[in-house]
């Protein structure tokens, strides 16, 4: 798929495949096969796509102690989420960004989030909306 140029295939394969290197713990060798799928020439429509990809890439270099790169990969993220109009993909990058700032400050669980519920039907959709509680 890399080696054929074939960016649609790449990156769906790696958009699928990412979370097999987690649970593995292989994420050094699992980052270099999905960032070698994004390096390749993408045409606009696989967008989303590519996003897709670039999660993956951010988790594999967050559980890797890869903070920075992380952060970059996510904040890409959410830009091609929010110029998408996707907002819940536009969520889980923004939840993603938020636990890196936990991660990076040692924090061993999030704080308390509790937004109302009209404001997240507001932001994401009745249809995605969702309470988070964590801690009290």
């Amino acid at each position: 798929m890399v080696a054929a140029g074939d960016a649609r295939a790449a990156l769906a394969f790696a958009a699928a495949i990412w979370r097999y290197w987690l649970v593995r713990r292989n994420l050094a060798e699992g980052r270099e096969l999905v960032e070698r799928a994004l390096n390749l020439e993408a045409p606009p429509e696989l967008e989303s796509l590519r996003a897709d990809a670039m999660l993956g890439a951010g988790q594999l270099a967050q559980n890797n102690g890869d903070i920075a790169g992380a952060a970059a990969y996510f904040t890409d993220v959410l830009a091609i989420r929010r110029r998408l109009g996707d907002t819940v993909g536009e969520a889980r990058a923004l939840a993603d960004l938020g636990w890196l700032v936990c991660t990076a400050s040692g924090a061993t669980q999030p704080p308390s989030i509790r937004p109302s519920r009209s404001e997240m039907d507001r932001n994401v959709g009745r249809e995605h909306s969702f309470i988070v509680w964590m801690g009290e």
